[in-house]
């Protein structure tokens, strides 16, 4: 029997929802310094209070580490926070900390910390010892690993760039403004949150820039914390208020505007509570069977539908 092109369309079909892809559902998590607390906000922009202990006087950056705790930094009390996935808090780290903005887990587990303070990265192992990392800059604030290892630094008036032995570079200028949030694309594309303008900038690899969202497209104004979603929007903490939603395409609308007020740290989680991998660059696993199982399938039946049986 030779099978015909509309029975190769069906078993096309029924591969594809075999190994279709589960309906995305990512959670939002945030530093509120107006309230003192971590918020957390669904895929539909329905916000509730994560976490409200008393001891957060001014939490800043904030980053997931493999087992979904959620790290805080508390940017006065100079202090590092961990809390599991069902909110109970503990001090991570105490020392060597100086006013921590930005925090970022490499893929080893250690976690650095931006001492806005003192104008170091420091950098802790998974039982919270801390070492210094790196010295010298100017004003650290935003953190953020590319998927190869190498730091980034939201720093002063430029984006420095750190491997993981320590050695820095400047990897791009701002033109004259401070830059606050980074965060990378799939693509290896590095964004750049500008708080004293209304704009969010696009750098390649390269270090090449261009504006990827100003105020007149996207609403952004008074940018600060960053960060992107498995399905590659940008949500951007506005000075204004808001948590403004961009797509991939820079068009922006308001996400929410009653929770994650002028927050200095964003981060996902999916609707399993598991973290979004670092820099969105692994596959999940239903992309990788229908890679794996479901095209060798049809270009095996492609072939085999030539011949007679």
């Amino acid at each position: 029997m030779k099978l015909s092109s509309h029975s190769l369309n069906a078993l096309a079909a029924f591969l594809l929802g075999l190994f279709a892809l589960p309906a995305h559902a990512d959670i939002l998590y945030g530093s509120n310094p107006n309230t003192a607390t971590i918020d957390k906000v669904t895929s539909t922009g329905v916000g509730s209070v994560f976490a409200s202990t008393g001891f957060l006087t001014s939490p800043a950056g904030v980053a997931f580490d493999s087992a979904g705790n959620l790290y805080v930094a508390d940017a006065v009390n100079n202090t590092i926070l961990k809390f599991t996935p069902g909110g109970v808090k503990s001090t991570f780290a105490s020392t060597g900390l100086n006013g921590p903005r930005g925090l970022a887990f490499d893929s080893a587990g250690n976690l650095f910390a931006a001492n806005y303070g003192d104008a170091t990265i420091e950098k802790f192992n998974i039982a919270g010892v801390g070492s210094l990392f790196a010295s010298g800059l100017s004003a650290p604030r935003g953190l953020a690993f590319n998927s190869t290892g190498n730091l980034y630094v939201a720093d002063g008036l430029v984006i420095q760039k750190y491997t993981s032995g320590g050695v820095g570079s400047v990897f791009a200028n701002t033109g004259g403004l401070a830059p606050d949030g980074l965060a990378f694309d799939s693509s290896g594309n590095l964004y750049v949150a500008y708080s004293a303008g209304s704009v969010i900038e696009k750098f390649t690899s390269a270090g090449v820039g261009s504006d990827f969202a100003t105020f007149a497209s996207s609403g952004i104004s008074g940018p600060d914390a960053i960060a992107f979603d498995s399905t590659g929007n940008l949500y951007v903490a506005n000075g204004s208020g808001q948590v403004i939603k961009i797509t991939p395409g820079g068009v922006g609308s308001v996400f929410t505007n009653s929770y994650l007020i002028q927050s200095d740290g964003l981060a996902f989680t999916n609707n399993a509570g598991v973290p979004l991998p670092l820099a969105n660059q692994v596959p999940e696993p239903a992309t990788a069977l229908l890679v794996c199982l479901g095209l060798p399938s049809l270009l095996f039946l492609r072939r085999s539908s030539k011949q007679v049986f």
